[in-house]
């Protein structure tokens, strides 16, 4: 494992994409946002939550002294979107797994080294709340099975690998309850990655937590479908498997106009094409986001109302003038809106919306980089 070790600090070290975060002597490795050639040096893909325990972390430098103790999936693509993915042959009979792509949070399985007990965690952190919850939900008296289950194959040197859903972990999809469902396992030593099915066999106590395989579905038809993220599957390349997924349009859509919360210019721009609405139905159980978007409104509409009833006051009080006079009257009294006044004037589409994007920062006061939802000057 020092080898492996010593490629990832290598690799942070010589390429900002990659990163790892300390939580006491744990060491988790991570990718930012990463092109397609920051995955090709030898290990790359392995930065997506695998976790390291270093005895005296602050000050070891032997390499030696790092202990895997968790080991996710590696990093993988959508098909067709880079090499790794491109030229798959993807006829069924290529086909060694196929399962329904979960729309939540990837979490896996450790044994904390010095207690010796069972713990789980979210790709980036061994403390955010999608992992507490994971905790949470494992040690509850009803699920003893899926404990015990986890802590033997973990003990055999195996990383369980979960999903968790939640309707307090909404991505896009809605869940009515909370679970935790397995997605495989990975050989901490090899990195060989199991199925469902596969870690069922090893522990028939899994195969409550494990959704059925569904029948397989050909890549080209998943894009049309809805209701659901897509599909994950595994492809034999030169004998050797390869993962990748394929998402629903109808997913990707929505996945955009969640989006629109969580960035200023989408969230700005989804007011501006009346689009909100959509948005606010989908946070409707989720008052933060609601108070994010009621925030940003606050800040926009009233600017988007009173441009439009100061060009149109404006046209209504001076159509009949001459072109020449409009224009220099218009100039004087609608200043940056004056644009907007001569196509009411010309019979042109008004452009109100149009104005709106182009000028959201001058005009409007909001600015790409800022929070709008800060609530420090309302």
């Amino acid at each position: 494992m020092s080898t492996l070790y010593e490629s990832l600090l290598d690799l942070v070290q010589s390429n900002p994409a990659l990163y790892y975060q300390d939580y006491g002597n744990y060491r988790v490795f991570n990718y930012r946002l990463a092109r397609y050639s920051d995955f090709l040096a030898p290990n790359a893909l392995e930065a997506r939550g695998i976790t390291f325990y270093i005895p005296n972390l602050e000050t070891s430098t032997n390499p030696n002294d790092a202990v895997l103790v968790s080991r996710p999936f590696k990093k993988f693509f959508n098909l067709g979107e880079n090499p790794f993915t491109i030229g798959l042959d993807t006829r069924q009979e290529n086909c060694i797994g196929v399962w329904e792509k979960e729309d939540g949070s990837m979490i896996s399985s450790y044994i904390d080294v010095p207690t010796g007990q069972l713990r789980l965690k979210s790709k980036q952190n061994l403390y955010s709340a999608q992992s507490n919850l994971a905790n949470e939900i494992i040690n509850r008296s009803e699920n003893i099975g899926l404990r015990h289950a986890v802590y033997s194959l973990a003990l055999f040197g195996l990383t369980i690998i979960f999903e968790l859903v939640s309707p307090a972990n909404r991505i896009v999809l809605e869940y009515p309850k909370t679970e935790l469902r397995l997605l495989g396992a990975r050989s901490n030593s090899t990195g060989v990655t199991y199925s469902p099915e596969e870690v069922v066999k090893l522990d028939g106590r899994l195969a409550y937590y494990s959704p059925l395989q569904p029948p397989f579905i050909s890549p080209d038809l998943v894009p049309k479908m809805t209701g659901i993220e897509g599909y994950v599957y595994t492809f034999l390349r030169d004998g050797e498997p390869v993962m990748t997924k394929v998402k629903t349009d109808w997913y990707i859509s929505l996945h955009h106009l969640k989006d629109s919360v969580n960035t200023p210019r989408r969230l700005y721009e989804a007011i501006i094409f009346e689009t909100i609405d959509d948005v606010k139905n989908m946070f409707a159980t989720d008052p933060y986001s609601i108070s994010r978007i009621e925030h940003m409104e606050s800040k926009v509409i009233p600017l988007y109302n009173d441009m439009i009833s100061k060009v149109e006051t404006y046209h209504r009080l001076n159509k009949d003038l001459s072109r020449k006079d409009y224009a220099i009257k218009g100039q004087a009294e609608l200043g940056p809106l004056f644009s907007l006044g001569m196509n009411a004037y010309l019979g042109k589409p008004a452009g109100y919306q149009e104005f709106a994007i182009k000028h959201m920062s001058d005009y409007f006061g909001i600015s790409a980089s800022d929070d709008p939802y800060s609530t420090e000057d309302s």
